[in-house]
């Protein structure tokens, strides 16, 4: 995601999380054997492993577990240090079926940001040396996908996260970079005899992101699926009123590449209103409700689902960031 201040560290270059998309084969078996995602109904035979084509992926990110974000947590931010940091792994997020995106690349994919792991002032992504280095990591992971059990849940390989667009776009990223990753990806699956029902799918950024269409210099584009990372906050063609947002919210449309995913989302708004009263997430509850509601609707209608930024976030009171912040204030609001 961005903002003024975006985010930190990536052990390698992992982080966040998607599943295999509806209406295709997958390999997303629990440890019995059986398929993670059937409806209990379910009446043919449980003998394949495919998502059911009518359901829609619903998640919530584990922001600041690998990927800090000091604005999600400052004090912890501000304490930081090797142990400290060691306790936050252990602390902040107790899940461990992750799956695996690419969320910060070698050499920096946008300067100024600490989501890619090097809070680097100028970019050193968009270079032949930097993009072998990011495709030699996809091809290490796609084996190890392919080959340990420990993840057997993960379907999607995003080739890079939130990449310079508009004005700054650079082309080698769709030229380049992108055939190259995706081919090195179907390269090792060819290796391994992956059956073509089991193939991974490579997702990018979709064109509403701003980068140029993703799929513009590939000659392949089975089994892709494109990232859309939806912030109205920073959407200035959005007048900054609750009208406006509603309306906006119940017609957004964010499908133009094919399978598309709401990656990231929130209810944040416009910096020079969200401590206004007119915006108050706690006078102003249901608005924020409509919000919510809108939205998802927009996104399960348009696309194959959504996935909240994020689960948790240190900012007081303030649930516009925090998943679980919304739901711990309903619950005390009693209005759920």
């Amino acid at each position: 995601m961005r903002t003024t201040t975006f985010i930190t560290a990536v052990v390698a270059l992992t982080a966040s999380a998607n599943a295999w998309l509806p209406n295709t084969e997958t390999h997303a078996l629990n440890d019995h054997d059986n398929e993670i995602f059937v409806y209990p109904l379910r009446t043919e035979p449980n003998n394949k492993r495919w998502l059911p084509a009518a359901k829609k992926i619903r998640g919530v990110n584990l922001g600041s577990l690998f990927i800090f974000e000091p604005w999600i947590d400052s004090q912890e931010w501000a304490n930081t240090g090797y142990k400290n940091f060691q306790a936050h792994l252990k602390r902040w997020i107790n899940q461990t079926d992750l799956d695996e995106i690419l969320h910060g690349a070698p050499g920096a994919q946008e300067p100024n940001q600490p989501f890619t792991g090097q809070y680097a002032p100028t970019v050193g992504f968009y270079s032949d040396q930097y993009y072998e280095r990011a495709i030699e990591w996809l091809e290490w992971m796609t084996d190890m996908i392919h080959t340990k059990k420990e993840y057997r849940n993960v379907g999607m390989l995003e080739l890079v996260n939130e990449p310079l667009n508009w004005d700054n776009a650079v082309a080698s990223l769709r030229k380049t970079y992108y055939p190259k990753a995706y081919s090195a990806i179907r390269k090792v699956e060819d290796k391994l005899k992956v059956t073509s029902n089991n193939r991974l799918h490579i997702q990018m950024m979709g064109s509403l992101w701003g980068s140029g269409k993703p799929t513009e210099f590939l000659s392949d584009t089975s089994f892709t699926a494109f990232d859309d990372h939806r912030y109205l906050k920073w959407d200035t063609s959005v007048e900054a009123s609750h009208e406006a947002y509603i309306e906006k919210s119940c017609s957004d449309d964010r499908n133009t590449d094919g399978p598309t995913i709401v990656g990231e989302w929130s209810l944040a708004v416009p910096d020079d209103v969200e401590k206004t009263n007119a915006w108050n997430p706690h006078t102003q509850k249901g608005f924020y409700t409509k919000r919510f509601s809108a939205q998802v609707h927009a996104y399960e209608k348009h696309t194959l689902g959504w996935v909240f930024w994020t689960w948790k976030a240190n900012l007081g009171d303030d649930y516009r960031w925090s998943y679980r912040g919304e739901l711990q204030f309903s619950k005390r609001t009693h209005d759920y």
